[in-house]
């Protein structure tokens, strides 16, 4: 899922990087219970996703740009 800040990603986009880390389709029962909170910098900008689900807790998907020499890529840990 490179090529994407976490600013500009979709709640699919998220749902797509938890099914990867699950290894199957949500239901959509299972989508009700996906929970996720956008991480700020001290300056406001969106750093990182933090999931909250069964099989992918504590999955974060980071904006590398703040983390490395200012490419715009985002990717999973």
């Amino acid at each position: 899922m490179g090529g994407k800040q976490v600013a500009g990603w979709s709640d699919e986009e998220i749902v797509e990087a938890v099914k990867e880390e699950v290894g199957k389709d949500l239901t959509q029962e299972e989508r009700s219970k996906l929970k996720f909170q956008m991480e700020k910098s001290s300056d406001g900008v969106f750093v990182a996703v933090v999931v909250d689900f069964d099989g992918a807790d504590g999955l974060i998907i980071v904006n590398e740009v703040l983390l490395t020499t200012g490419e715009e890529d985002g990717d999973r840990l």
